[in-house]
């Protein structure tokens, strides 16, 4: 049925140095100099609600099968979730599911890209919503909140092409930002054309709660880089390409979307601004 809107702790390292500082207990988590927790998620607690969207161009658009895998790897992705709240002591996370509409959303043209940060991105959330009928999204943000409860709302853009996925994160508290409403854009393959999994679809969503990206990217250093892959190997935030339950989420993930209060010195290496993309 269609919904009613479519309607340790050290850090363990094998080196000469030692990677982390003493805890500073008064730094507060969400601190808006590190950790802004902006837009429709905040933190990863309580109930979120998601808004699927499937999205094709004129060519050949989602099968029933295609969606029901993605509909299976979401779950499985969530279940995965609530599994690691529970190693952080976190208790009471729900979930709830709907398509935002039982067909496609067409678009002129998907693009295709394997860049990290891509140049002049869409931007998904109004423009899909905006394309199913939604004129005013802060209203249409309100009435879902409303009628779910839900203390965090997001939207999964799953596109029918080979592609990086990556998410679209808020920077600003107000509503009538047009990124305020959080959402991330998975494709249905990479650009290698491998078959994106659970891992892949919660990567993305963790990034709208905060999450940060620890695989290489320009912003790193090299010392840095290394120190991090070798604390974190299995950080769902470093490979994606894995099966999820080899995947972990480890403290500074933990950090970023609100699992637990403890901050390390070197989480600032990582920047004030949350990150986009996978």
């Amino acid at each position: 049925m269609k919904p009613w809107y479519t309607l340790f702790f050290f850090l363990l390292v094998g080196h000469d140095f030692l990677f982390c500082q003493q805890l500073n207990p008064d730094y507060i988590y969400h601190d808006n100099r590190v950790n802004p927790a902006f837009g429709s998620a905040q933190t990863l607690q309580g109930k979120t609600h998601i808004i699927n969207v499937f999205v094709s161009d004129d060519r050949k658009g989602w099968s029933a099968e295609d969606k029901a895998d993605m509909h299976f790897k979401e779950k499985e992705g969530l279940g995965w979730i609530n599994w690691h709240a529970k190693k952080w002591g976190i208790e009471g996370i729900t979930f709830s599911i709907a398509d935002l509409s039982d067909k496609d959303i067409k678009v002129d043209k998907i693009e295709s890209t394997n860049n990290l940060r891509p140049k002049n991105p869409l931007k998904w959330v109004p423009l899909v919503l905006n394309l199913s009928g939604v004129t005013n999204i802060p209203h249409f943000y309100d009435s879902v909140k409303e009628a779910t409860k839900a203390d965090n709302i997001v939207v999964m853009i799953f596109a029918k092409k080979s592609s990086r996925s990556y998410a679209q994160p808020a920077h600003s508290n107000q509503k009538e930002n047009e990124r305020f409403l959080e959402g991330a854009v998975v494709f249905k393959n990479s650009y290698y054309d491998k078959e994106t999994g659970a891992a892949t679809i919660i990567h993305e969503m963790l990034h709208l709660f905060g999450a940060r990206d620890i695989y290489p990217e320009s912003s790193m250093n090299a010392e840095l880089e290394s120190k991090m892959q070798s604390v974190f190997p299995n950080s769902i935030m470093l490979g994606t390409f894995r099966d999820i339950g080899s995947l972990q989420i480890e403290q500074l993930t933990a950090w970023c979307i609100g699992w637990t209060n403890s901050y390390y010195g070197w989480y600032d290496a990582f920047g004030g601004k949350r990150r986009e993309g996978q």
